[in-house]
């Protein structure tokens, strides 16, 4: 199992490098219904009709086109937040590069993938 550490709290998560332009922007259309948190480290935009089923967290910028409705909290995080969930997810990320797997092939309707803990079935 792989460690995501605070990166792991994130159904979605945008979070670059503090520089600007690839900082994280992640923009959700109408109506969009995560069901866990969603980050974005540098701008957040969010259309109207849109539930998240928890947390919803920016950096620099959230624009949010009402109605919104949050289950969670609405949080604007400090970079030095930002900055432990990006290294948490990079370090995930690198640990995750270095396992080997099975290649499965092209993921149809009918696929189903056994594992040990688990049962995924694209439909």
């Amino acid at each position: 199992m792989t460690d995501l550490g605070a990166a792991g709290e994130y159904l979605l998560l945008a979070c670059g490098a503090p520089d600007g332009a690839r900082s994280g922007t992640m923009i959700l259309g109408s109506a969009s219904e995560p069901l866990g948190n969603v980050g974005a480290r540098g701008t957040l935009l969010v259309g109207p009709a849109s539930h998240f089923g928890g947390n919803l967290d920016y950096g620099s910028f959230a624009q949010l086109a009402p109605p919104v409705q949050i289950d969670g909290l609405y949080r604007k995080l400090s970079s030095s937040q930002w900055g432990t969930i990006r290294s948490d997810l990079l370090a995930a990320s690198q640990w995750a590069a270095g396992l080997s797997g099975v290649q499965r092939g092209d993921i149809t309707a009918s696929l189903v993938i056994d594992s040990e803990a688990d049962r995924f079935t694209v439909v």
